[in-house]
């Protein structure tokens, strides 16, 4: 297909309900693709190749959704998350392990955890339940690929847990934080 001399998102007529979408991948190749389907759709794409480059462009541009590798050059997509929420004014302990998140958890006592069902050494769901042993209304918000009833079933019993589906956006996962945050009275 021929585009006219303005390119691909000269193209496609701009709509208002169309966003601004920051980019983020070490792969020329994948950002061609994500951009192309993008732009077809009438989004602004802004583009970067590092981690450091999405956390300039995206503090610079304030896109409405963030699309990020996990794995780039300089700084990963989890350092360009916490920085995200560093800039909303969150500082940031991150743990790489369920056992690593229980112990930052007693020694530094946040006002919200975020974990991840899946992790190396042991399962989300073992790490909810020690906190809450300690911690009954902290705020949770628990990552995982599926939001399901099963999953649902299994932490009714707590107080305070909210869900956030990969893929979801970090705007979306942002927003989350705050909104959780705001919700819990002493704590945001």
């Amino acid at each position: 297909m021929a585009y006219p001399r303005g390119g691909l998102t000269e193209f496609v007529a701009r709509r208002p309900d169309m966003a601004k979408i920051l980019v983020a991948d070490d792969s020329p190749a994948v950002l061609d693709v994500l951009d192309d389907v993008l732009a077809l759709e009438g989004h602004e794409v802004i583009r970067a190749t590092t981690g450091g480059e999405a956390l300039r462009r995206f503090q610079e541009t304030q896109p409405q959704l963030c699309v990020l590798d996990i794995m780039m050059p300089d700084m990963d997509g989890l350092v360009v998350l916490d920085d995200v929420l560093a800039l909303e004014g969150h500082e940031v302990i991150r743990a790489t392990t369920g056992g690593e998140a229980l112990r930052r958890f007693q020694e530094t006592q946040p006002q919200l955890c975020v974990l991840d069902i899946m992790m190396p050494d042991m399962d989300g769901l073992v790490v909810l339940d020690a906190i809450r042993r300690v911690d009954p209304e902290l705020p949770i918000i628990l990552i995982t690929g599926l939001v399901g009833e099963s999953l649902g079933r299994k932490v009714e019993q707590y107080q305070a847990v909210s869900f956030f589906e990969k893929g979801s956006g970090l705007d979306r996962f942002v927003e989350l934080v705050n909104k959780t945050l705001a919700a819990v009275p002493g704590r945001g």
